[in-house]
C-alpha cells in the first residue's frame, strides 16, 4: 500500500444512533486493493476494540505499532517494558 493511493480516497462521516461512520469513496483505478487494505485495518481495530478493556493504554499503543510494523516484524508482537520492575 502507498500513500498516493490513499490520497485518491474523499471520506465522509455521518452519525446516527450514537454511531459513528466513516465513509471512504476511491476514485482510483485500484480501488478493490485499496478496500482490501481499509477492510484489513477495520478489521484489525475491531479486533482491538474488543480486547482493549483488558489491557492497558501502553498495551494497546504496542499492539497498533506491532500491526503497523507487521511487515517487518514478521508477525510478532511488540511487548511494553514490565514497568513494575524499574530499578530506580
Amino acid at each position: 500500500m502507498s500513500r498516493p493511493l490513499l490520497l485518491y480516497g474523499v471520506g465522509k462521516q455521518t452519525s446516527h444512533a450514537a454511531q459513528k461512520i466513516l465513509t471512504i469513496t476511491s476514485t482510483h483505478g485500484r480501488a478493490s486493493y485499496v478496500q482490501a487494505a481499509y477492510q484489513r485495518v477495520c478489521e484489525f481495530f475491531n479486533q482491538l476494540k474488543a480486547i482493549a478493556p483488558q489491557l492497558t493504554p501502553l498495551q494497546c499503543w504496542y499492539r497498533i505499532l506491532s500491526e503497523a510494523m507487521k511487515k517487518y516484524l514478521q508477525g510478532a508482537i511488540l511487548k511494553p517494558p514490565d514497568l513494575t520492575n524499574s530499578a530506580c
